[in-house]
């Protein structure tokens, strides 16, 4: 379902008109990666509410580490959830230069070992150090993840899937608040590991961005790309993947240009601050 190669030359040499390519095709397939993504922001959820409910077990020293001070909590967690910024330029520059999915394949890798580091965690470091890890997950769930969806998504369900992405987002915090009383935090310290681990598989299912493809040049990757992602209908990825070509010969900006911009500065300044000023 997710090979994205191509014959070198297509059966149908016809391509769609912009009426028909304004047409939805595909929709099963544009769902399906949907929910694979936002496994991501669910698990996003879940690791950004981790030490709230188990703060109280961490501070009756009811764990393998020892007790722990309210304020040593909020400290170790504060300053792990840093990584989260060093992890967007990490993944920016991957999903930039090598493509959507390694940067998400890498941060499920990331993400798998943070959730191995808390689980056999012996002392304070190690848990500052898997959260650091699991912080990365914010990274690729709110940003690199629906990146990768609303490039594939059609315009006409796009901005749905992604609302559907946010709302996994709650979910994870909300599962984490309400089934922690029920559950030990080993239990979610190993669903941080299983959703990651069902990711990399999932994400073979899932092409890579047509428009990452087509900035790189690589057309006939692109045009696999959409042939999945629009119901393999190869007039309607032809189509659509003409009007990809002439956008990116409008739009292209190289990296240190993005860089330079002073929106760029802007928004990385922001972020690095509401990251600070969190706790």
């Amino acid at each position: 379902m997710g090979k994205t190669r191509t014959p070198v030359s297509w059966e149908s040499p016809r391509e769609a008109s912009a009426e028909e390519v304004a047409v939805n095709h595909g929709l099963a397939k544009q769902c399906f990666a949907a929910f694979v993504v936002s496994l991501t922001t669910f698990n996003c959820g879940l690791s950004t509410v981790w030490i709230s409910p188990t703060s109280v077990e961490l501070t009756a020293g009811a764990n393998i580490v020892g007790r722990f001070e309210e304020d040593e909590i909020s400290i170790k967690i504060l300053t792990s959830h840093y990584a989260a910024v060093l992890s967007a330029l990490l993944m920016g520059l991957t999903a930039n230069s090598y493509g959507r999915k390694p940067a998400l394949y890498l941060a499920a890798i990331i993400n798998i070992i943070g959730g191995e580091i808390l689980r056999n965690a012996e002392d304070s470091t190690s848990i500052w150090a898997g959260n650091a890890c699991a912080s990365c997950t914010i990274v690729s769930g709110l940003v690199v993840g629906p990146m990768l969806l609303s490039e594939i998504a059609h315009q006409r369900v796009r901005g749905a899937l992604i609302t559907f992405c946010a709302l996994q987002f709650n979910f994870g915090m909300l599962a984490a608040y309400s089934l922690y009383p029920f559950f030990s935090k080993n239990v979610f310290q190993i669903i941080y590991i299983i959703i990651p681990a069902a990711q990399l598989i999932l994400y073979i299912f899932i092409p890579e961005s047509p428009y990452f493809l087509v900035s790189k040049s690589r057309t006939l990757e692109a045009e696999g790309s959409l042939f999945w992602s629009r119901g393999s209908n190869r007039p309607i990825a032809k189509g659509e993947l003409a009007i990809l070509v002439r956008s990116s010969l409008t739009q292209h900006r190289s990296a240190l240009q993005v860089i330079k911009s002073r929106a760029t500065r802007r928004g990385f300044l922001t972020s690095t601050g509401l990251v600070f000023f969190q706790r």
